[in-house]
């Protein structure tokens, strides 16, 4: 008795008329290993370190950075700076305002005696030191730094009170001579004025 194939090829019963057993579906299989992930807490020494997976050899690999000591020694240099410089600088500027302030004094005594010169007349820097304060001849009052200390010596003639006194040039070039003397804690400075000459100079 002859049997009918279906359309799929197997008999009735479902069976390949051959008697061979079909067979059985492939099925694709797709296997993705995710490695560990890496964690800074299992390399306390690598902390500050990125990690990244090495997928060759399955093991965590890091990238440049900073181990604790390292870290530890920059604080420790930032927090000595920030100790030793700070003072340093401050005496450093105190030193440079200081010195202005003299040189300044000095232009101030030095264009006196051009006056009195090139005017054929007396003319007189008179400075004040409880208030740090002296006046040129034909400008205004000019202020001295509050850090700084003022003593005057000048001629007799020319003391006005205790604490203020000038300093006077002669149309010769000549003077009555005296020095100021400008101190702080950055050091000191004296501009120095010859009483025959009318010459002006700073001395440290």
């Amino acid at each position: 008795m002859l049997t009918g194939l279906s359309a799929s090829g197997k008999g009735p019963s479902g069976k390949d008329p051959t008697g061979v057993a079909p067979a059985a579906p492939l099925v694709s299989l797709e296997l993705r290993l995710t490695p560990p992930a890496c964690s800074a807490t299992q390399y306390p020494m690598y902390s500050i370190m990125s990690a990244a997976h090495d997928i060759r050899s399955g093991r965590c690999s890091f990238g440049p950075g900073f181990t604790l000591i390292e870290i530890l020694v920059v604080l420790a240099i930032v927090a000595f700076v920030a100790v030793v410089v700070p003072p340093r600088l401050s005496g450093a500027i105190e030193g440079a305002r200081l010195k202005g302030a003299a040189r300044e004094l000095a232009a101030e005594l030095r264009r006196s005696r051009t006056l009195a010169v090139e005017r054929g007349r007396e003319s007189v820097l008179t400075l004040d030191t409880s208030r740090r304060r002296y006046v040129p001849p034909g400008r205004l009052e000019r202020s001295l730094p509050e850090a700084i200390d003022v003593r005057l010596v000048t001629a007799r003639s020319e003391r006005v009170s205790e604490r203020v006194g000038g300093i006077r040039f002669f149309p010769d070039g000549s003077s009555t001579g005296g020095h100021v003397t400008l101190r702080s804690g950055a050091g000191e400075y004296r501009v120095d004025v010859h009483w025959l000459t009318g010459r002006v100079r700073v001395e440290p």
